[in-house]
């Protein structure tokens, strides 16, 4: 009897902690699921700081899940950089959200251009993404920080960024509307 009743005190003391790891995963899937899917770049929500695109400028982002990495594929149409037509950019980044500093190789920023080595460290904070980037680039040293977000609808997707460069501080506020569910 008196080992039935302490394991019983061991069952009631380990069930509620049991049920709280069951549900640890839960928030994870919920965020992979939400997440998860193509978005398009709105151009009339967004504040793209200093740069100015042309109305017919075009960005998809779309995140993937493969395992634990999070796959990120960037699409950009009728780029101009600084009066430089540039053509269709393709970009993909594995994204690892564990807190720990990984190395990555960016695309250069012009066609043609060696990829630019960084240190890259990704997390969840809550239910935001928040990237940290570092690294030598032609221009200097550059930091980069990048948070996204979605809306309470989860119709839309927020990047915010903030960057530091030789050339000074810029921020960007960037809106992305669900272009695709996932699958």
């Amino acid at each position: 009897m008196r080992s039935l009743l302490m394991s019983a005190a061991c069952m009631a003391a380990l069930l509620p902690a049991w049920g709280q790891n069951s549900q640890a995963g839960a928030p994870e899937a919920a965020r992979r699921a939400a997440f998860t899917g193509s978005w398009r770049l709105d151009l009339k929500k967004s504040n793209l700081g200093s740069d100015h695109p042309d109305a017919n400028y075009g960005f998809t982002k779309t995140f993937e899940w493969k395992g634990s990495v999070i796959v990120e594929k960037d699409h950009e149409v009728n780029v101009d950089i600084v009066g430089f037509a540039l053509p269709e950019r393709n970009s993909t980044e594995e994204l690892v959200p564990d807190g720990q500093e990984h190395s990555v190789e960016l695309p250069g920023f012009f066609p043609g251009m060696p990829p630019t080595p960084m240190q890259v460290t990704v997390e969840w904070q809550g239910d935001n993404l928040a990237l940290s980037e570092s690294g030598q680039t032609i221009i200097g040293p550059a930091t980069t920080s990048r948070r996204y977000f979605l809306t309470d609808d989860g119709a839309e997707l927020v990047e915010v960024i903030f960057a530091r460069t030789s050339f000074g501080d810029s921020e960007q506020r960037l809106v992305f509307t669900r272009v695709s569910d996932p699958h």
